[in-house]
């Protein structure tokens, strides 16, 4: 593999496994995207739902016509279910509150966080839609103190359930993935001890089959038209990840050509949904809420196998396409999750640029080689080596950081061993995958 490539892929590396293995407050002052962020008020008094807002959740006698027109979540809890709540709440006598009061109330309030998830683009009045946006900072913060009230060592009951689903769908959409995970996680094992994993004669399970296999894409109503696209972004990520195990075991050109493949779908799902950010529901405050159902709640792997084939054959058009993505995204730094993603990106980004200079440089008559990721340490280079080449792809190259001021000189291979020889570089970086802690931000910790 040419110098270059391999100064690059040392760099991406390592920068990669820093910022992977470190666990930066959102406040991070070595970052030029820092914002400020508004945090959660978590210490002061809980306020109960007021009636009217209540009110306003409480489905109409006449609401089950047309309901297939519209997508409310979370949709754990039943129409039925929620009027129970809501009486329990107005009957509130001002003592003290027990746990079954707080569990209602988180699900209160995230079923009124999803209610208004809706609204903010059916309105053109900025002053509306302001309110819409303070409204919805307040449920975040009663949801949030709700939660601190809980007691996880309570018995398990059904309403305990459901407030931690409804606890999960709130941090999920706060885009705090591992906490989510282990409110998910909990909420399974509580269904678990009360035996509700295990359904038996379901009443009208055939009818409910059918309606399920039946349902396509075309007959789906347009509110859930960004959900399909949303979801192709996850299909074809969990695909990049089975093709990328699969290669562990064994290279194939033609598994690698697919795991190429599947990634630019995956990534071309989600540069569609920015670009239409007007037919997607929710708020864009302070980003789209469907990037916690996509960017946030699947791998990474995509973005690295699409960087790794631009390194391996200087793919203009991947080029391109990482760089839309980035940039669509860097409207949304305020939010910390999207801010430590983009100093990820744009670190990978601005790596390749030398390399896509030179390319053009260079004109389309000089054959570069392609080079493929292996584990068993050999690059498959299909063409000539080029070091001949070199000077024209290294000049005007030191491989800085645009983000953290980091050159090549600083970010030096470790000497302990820890990693693999420079030809087994590309194949480490193909299969790298940051964890959900990578993600998480400290003050919505608990």
């Amino acid at each position: 593999m040419d110098r270059e490539r391999k100064a690059i892929l040392r760099s991406a590396l390592q920068f990669v496994d820093i910022t992977g293995q470190r666990r930066t407050s959102v406040t991070d002052k070595s970052s030029p995207l820092e914002v400020a962020h508004e945090d959660f008020q978590h210490d002061g008094p809980f306020i109960t739902p007021s009636p009217e807002l209540l009110y306003m959740l409480l489905p109409e006698p006449t609401a089950a016509v047309g309901r297939s027109s519209s997508v409310q979540w979370p949709d754990h809890i039943s129409d039925k279910t929620l009027e129970k709540m809501a009486s329990t709440i107005l009957s509130d006598n001002g003592i003290e509150h027990g746990q079954v009061f707080y569990q209602y109330c988180i699900c209160v309030y995230v079923k009124a966080i999803f209610h208004l998830f809706q609204k903010p683009k059916a309105y053109t009045d900025p002053r509306i839609n302001a309110q819409f946006l303070k409204s919805k900072k307040i449920y975040e913060t009663y949801a949030f103190r709700a939660l601190k009230r809980l007691n996880f060592l309570s018995a398990p009951t059904l309403p305990f359930i459901q407030s931690l689903i409804s606890a999960a769908f709130f941090m999920q959409y706060l885009g705090n993935m591992s906490q989510s995970w282990i409110l998910n996680s909990y909420a399974a094992r509580l269904i678990t001890a009360l035996g509700y994993h295990e359904i038996h004669n379901p009443l009208g399970i055939s009818s409910l089959d059918e309606e399920i296999h039946s349902a396509s894409r075309a007959s789906a109503p347009n509110c859930i038209a960004a959900d399909w696209i949303a979801g192709e972004f996850g299909y074809y990520a969990i695909l990049v990840d089975i093709l990328r195990s699969r290669l562990k075991c064994t290279f194939s050109p033609l598994t690698h050509r697919e795991c190429v493949s599947y990634s630019r779908k995956s990534l071309r799902a989600l540069h569609h949904l920015q670009k239409n950010l007007t037919d997607t529901p929710g708020f864009v405050d302070p980003y789209p809420s469907f990037l916690t159902w996509t960017v946030l709640l699947y791998p990474l792997s995509p973005f690295f196998v699409l960087f790794c084939n631009i390194i391996g054959e200087l793919d203009m058009d991947d080029y391109n396409l990482l760089q839309d993505i980035t940039q669509s995204l860097s409207q949304f730094a305020a939010s910390p999750y999207i801010s430590k993603l983009l100093k990820l990106l744009y670190y990978l980004q601005n790596l390749c640029v030398p390399l896509i200079q030179a390319k053009q440089r260079m004109g389309p008559q000089v054959n570069v080689p392609t080079l493929y990721p292996s584990m068993t340490g050999t690059s498959h280079d299909h063409a000539a080596s080029t070091d001949q080449h070199a000077h024209v792809l290294m000049a005007g190259s030191p491989y800085m950081d645009p983000i953290a001021g980091a050159n090549h000189q600083q970010l030096q291979t470790p000497s302990d061993g820890s990693y693999a020889p420079d030809d087994a570089l590309m194949w480490q970086l193909f299969n790298s995958q940051v964890s959900l802690e990578w993600f998480e931000s400290d003050p919505f910790s608990y």
